[in-house]
């Protein structure tokens, strides 16, 4: 789960680029015995 995720920019390049669904990457760190890490979502068009 993804928590308080902003998506204004990647609304606003969709926009400009007239696209509306892409890939999305969620690649936590591997680090053992954690309940929640931050991580870097990525939209790759």
């Amino acid at each position: 789960m993804v928590d308080a995720v902003a998506l204004d920019d990647l609304a606003a390049r969709c926009e400009q680029l007239h696209r509306y669904s892409s890939p999305l990457t969620v690649a936590p760190p591997r680090i053992r015995a954690l309940t929640g890490i931050p991580v870097n979502p990525i939209a790759a068009f």
